[in-house]
C-alpha cells in the first residue's frame, strides 16, 4: 500500500449524526449571537449575558472540530508506503480501541532486532562495534549502528537492541535471519 492509503473504516454513521447535531447547534447559536450582539451595542441586554452568548458559542465551535476529527479518525491510513502482513479481523468484527487491525510492514527502512542478556547489558558500556552477517550473504559482515536498547527486561530476563545497517545497500530484508556481533 502506498502512504495514506485506507486501510481500514469503522462505520461513520454515529459520527457523522454527532457532527452534524453539533453543527445544527453552532448555525442556530451563532444566529442567535448575532441578534444578541446587536441588542447589546443598543444597551438592551447585560454585557454578561452576551458574553455567555459568545462563550457557548465557541464552546460549540470547539465541539464541532472534536466531531470533525472523531470523524476523520474512523479511518486508518497506511503511515508510510509498505505491505499488508497480515489482517486481524474481518469484515464487520467488532475491534476495541488500540487493538491491532493489520500488520504492516515498512519497508523504507530496514531495522536489526536482538535480545541481551543480563550479563552482556552490564556490559553494554565495553560496546565499540556492531555487525551483522546472514548465511544468505555469506562472507560478508554488514556495519550496524546501535538505535538504543531497551532499560527493562522482558519475561526471559532479555534486553532488547535495536540497530540500523549503516548503509542503505546493506542487503537486509524484514524476517531475514541474522547473526549480531558485538
Amino acid at each position: 500500500v502506498r502512504e495514506g492509503s485506507i486501510i481500514a473504516e469503522l462505520d461513520k454513521k454515529d459520527y457523522l449524526l454527532q457532527l452534524e447535531g453539533s453543527r445544527i447547534q453552532y448555525e442556530q447559536l451563532k444566529t442567535e449571537v448575532e441578534r444578541l450582539e446587536k441588542l447589546y451595542e443598543r444597551n438592551n441586554i447585560s454585557g454578561n449575558d452576551y458574553e455567555k452568548a459568545l462563550a457557548g458559542l465557541q464552546a460549540l465551535e470547539v465541539q464541532v472540530k472534536a466531531n470533525k476529527n472523531t470523524l476523520e479518525y474512523t479511518t486508518l491510513r497506511a503511515p508510510v508506503s509498505g505491505y499488508i502482513q497480515s489482517v486481524n479481523f474481518v469484515k464487520s468484527e467488532m475491534v476495541n480501541a488500540g487493538t491491532p487491525v493489520v500488520t504492516f510492514i515498512d519497508v523504507s527502512s530496514v531495522k536489526v532486532e536482538t535480545e541481551l542478556p543480563a550479563s552482556l547489558f552490564l556490559r553494554q558500556d565495553d560496546f565499540v562495534n556492531y555487525s551483522c552477517r546472514t548465511n544468505l550473504v555469506p562472507g560478508k559482515n554488514i556495519p550496524l549502528q546501535l538505535s538504543g536498547i531497551n532499560k527493562k527486561s522482558n519475561s526471559r530476563q532479555l534486553y532488547k537492541m535495536n540497530f540500523v545497517p549503516e548503509s542503505s545497500n546493506s542487503g537486509l530484508a524484514p524476517g531475514m535471519n541474522l547473526e549480531v556481533m558485538i
